[in-house]
């Protein structure tokens, strides 16, 4: 979700009627995160075993969190507590919020890479049965659709908010407590996305860096996968669907792509289990143009890498602008990408932050 869609959710039609509502909301959405946590405890654990136990713990503080917000509510009347006793509650948590979501950081991106690679490894061995195959996959989806539940638990948390404060007195003291607890949620998120866009990027480079093939056919004859990896860090990187193209005659509209910045060069391959594969060259990206076509609905990306033009459609239509902000800044975007992605590293360099545990 861009920054302004959220806006639009925090500000737009009402979600809850009332106080009452958005403190039952408040609940529930504490309680999924809460089973969430479980799932991936339970699954997570089947899946992986003790390669990330400790991955998995720092995880579920946020599941502790949940629980011991939900007791409280319920001590102080439940969905009829009054908003002083909803924001002392809140404000004797918060503490342990911030560990919490800051101990989800990071870990949730390499527990989701884990249990893909984990169940890709399980399903490809020989003589498995279609039946357990399905209960492998399954299980997979369940553990990543659970992190998925937990960060959005924690990067929306500002909008639940909102849907207790637009209801109280503009100058009642729980109101004005209430919007300063959610602006400081709202300082910590930041800070979140911004290393969890590192490690997805760390993530992403170890993919690639592992799985990048290059194909043995004329036009790819000059390139080796060691020039592209050493060209740099992975900078930028994002799942991305052929919508027409000549280069991309080959490529089905349902197959992924990845379209990735490695160090200054623009990199696209196709996406399978097994392989990156290279689908045209690799170039520079001051060789490279991104535009928007009007004629294309609003996810569509025209991207011209050398000679060759594509369009490819993004996710989402925040995504496509991204692209198009970064291709148009070109040498600004990667100065400044790097500097994001050294400050990273030098995060990621602290003996006590759970991405450097492995077990």
């Amino acid at each position: 979700m861009s920054k302004q869609q959220k806006k639009q959710v925090t500000h737009g039609p009402p979600t809850v009627a009332n106080f009452m509502q958005g403190v039952l909301q408040l609940s529930n959405v504490h309680g999924q995160a809460m089973n969430a946590c479980r799932t991936i405890k339970e699954l997570g654990a089947t899946l992986l075993g003790v390669d990330h136990a400790t991955k998995i713990r720092y995880i579920s503080k946020i599941g502790v969190y949940c629980a011991d917000v939900i007791h409280a509510i319920k001590q102080n009347q439940g969905r009829h507590i009054q908003p002083d006793a909803l924001l002392s509650v809140l404000l004797r948590a918060e503490p342990q919020f911030i560990e919490a979501a800051r101990s989800l950081a990071g870990p949730h991106v390499s527990i989701i890479a884990a249990v893909k690679l984990a169940a890709n490894t399980i399903t490809s061995r020989k003589g498995m049965k279609k039946d357990a195959v399905n209960q492998v996959l399954n299980e997979a989806l369940k553990t990543v659709n659970a992190v998925n539940l937990v960060w959005y638990l924690v990067v929306h948390y500002d909008v639940f908010l909102w849907d207790l404060i637009r209801f109280l007195e503009p100058i009642s003291e729980a109101r004005q407590g209430l919007e300063q607890f959610r602006h400081r949620c709202q300082g910590l998120v930041k800070e979140l996305e911004s290393f969890s866009d590192g490690a997805r990027m760390k993530v992403a480079e170890e993919t690639l860096s592992s799985k990048l093939l290059v194909p043995n056919s004329k036009q790819f004859k000059t390139i080796s996968k060691e020039a592209i990896t050493m060209r740099g860090s992975v900078l930028r990187s994002e799942v991305v669907f052929k919508y027409k193209g000549k280069a991309l005659s080959r490529v089905s509209k349902q197959q992924p792509m990845r379209l990735s910045i490695f160090g200054d060069t623009a990199v696209l391959t196709v996406s399978t289990l097994s392989h990156e594969t290279l689908v045209i060259a690799p170039c520079h990206v001051s060789a490279c143009e991104a535009a928007i076509d009007p004629a294309m609905p609003d996810s569509v990306l025209k991207i011209t890498m050398m000679d060759k033009s594509l369009y490819l459609r993004c996710k989402i239509p925040s995504q496509r602008d991204a692209w198009i902000t970064f291709f148009r800044s070109k040498g600004q975007a990667v100065e400044s990408l790097h500097q994001r992605h050294g400050e990273f590293r030098r995060e990621l360099s602290s003996p006590a932050h759970p991405m450097r545990k492995k077990s």
